[in-house]
C-alpha cells in the first residue's frame, strides 16, 4: 500500500474520535506502519489527538501526548484534514498542502 493510500484510509476512518488500539486493528496494517503514518498526519495537523478525561468520562483534545504510548490516546480528523480529503490534495505529501 502506498503512503498516500494509507493516509487516505486513516483520514477516512477518523470522522469520529477513534482509540488508537481499535484504529490500527481495524486498518489491518502492521502497527508500526500505522503508527508512523498517524504521527505524520498529526504533525501536519490533519489529525487531532485526544486524551481520556476521567472526570468527564470522555475524550478531550490535547496538544501534549506521548508518541511512545499512543494506546493511551484517541484520534480524529481535523478541519484541515477534512478539507484535504474534500479537495483531493496529494495526501502522500502533507507538507505541500494546507
Amino acid at each position: 500500500m502506498t503512503p498516500g493510500a494509507l493516509a487516505r484510509r486513516l483520514l477516512e476512518h477518523l470522522y469520529f474520535v477513534e482509540p488508537y488500539e481499535r484504529l490500527w486493528r481495524e486498518l489491518e496494517e502492521p502497527e508500526p506502519v500505522v503508527r508512523d503514518e498517524l504521527l505524520r498526519l498529526v504533525q501536519a495537523r490533519w489529525v487531532r489527538v485526544y486524551a481520556w478525561d476521567p472526570d468527564a468520562h470522555a475524550y478531550r483534545p490535547t496538544d501534549v501526548f506521548d508518541a511512545d504510548h499512543l494506546q493511551a490516546y484517541a484520534f480524529q480528523i481535523s478541519g484541515t484534514g477534512m478539507r484535504v480529503l474534500r479537495a483531493g490534495y496529494a495526501i502522500s505529501d502533507p507538507d505541500r498542502n494546507p
